[in-house]
Formats: C-alpha cells, structure tokens, sequence
C-alpha cells in the first residue's frame, strides 16, 4: 500500500509539474506562491502527503510532497519528502521509478 500511495504522490507531483510549465508559458516565468495557490496547481493536502510548492522564483521552483504526520506513509522511502523541480529533477532518487 505504501508503494501505491507514493506512485499516486508522484502522479499527483508531475501534474502539478505541467502545470507549473503550462503558467510559465503563458506568463514568461513561473508563478510565485502569490500567484499561483497549491490549490490551482492540485497540490491540496492528503491523508497520506502534504503537498506545498517552494523555491519559487522567475525561472525556479520546487513541488514538495511530504509524508503526512501520523500517516503509516512516514515508513517509506525513510519518511524522505519527495520533490521534483523545473529541471525534472527528482529526489530522493532511489523513490522514484521512472
């Protein structure tokens, strides 16, 4: 079960990734925490992660996916909070399976 919540974060990341591309499209940069709520993006918290997007700036960002508190999600991956950023950079890498 663990694995499966973690593939549906990891789902839940990379959609919130087009999106972010999809703003910077039509806007020249990406959208700051001001601009673009978590909510537009689909990042609304979970029973099992807490999603927030950090490190916002013109040409950056980072979407967070972090085990919740109290969640049996914390035994995964060594409770690591999965991010991927502009540069499709995922981590913890050993997490992710593409």
């Amino acid at each position: 079960m663990r694995e499966a919540r973690r593939a549906e974060a990891q789902a839940v990341l990379l959609d919130a990734q087009i999106k972010q591309e999809r703003y910077r499209a039509y806007n020249n940069s990406y959208a700051t925490s001001a601009q673009l709520t978590a909510e537009s993006l689909g990042l609304n918290s979970a029973d099992y992660y807490t999603f927030t997007v950090t490190n916002v700036t013109s040409s950056t960002y980072t979407i967070n996916a972090a085990p919740a508190s109290g969640s049996d999600q914390v035994n995964d991956c060594g409770g690591a909070t999965l991010t991927v950023n502009q540069s499709n950079t995922k981590t913890p890498a050993s997490c992710w399976k593409d």
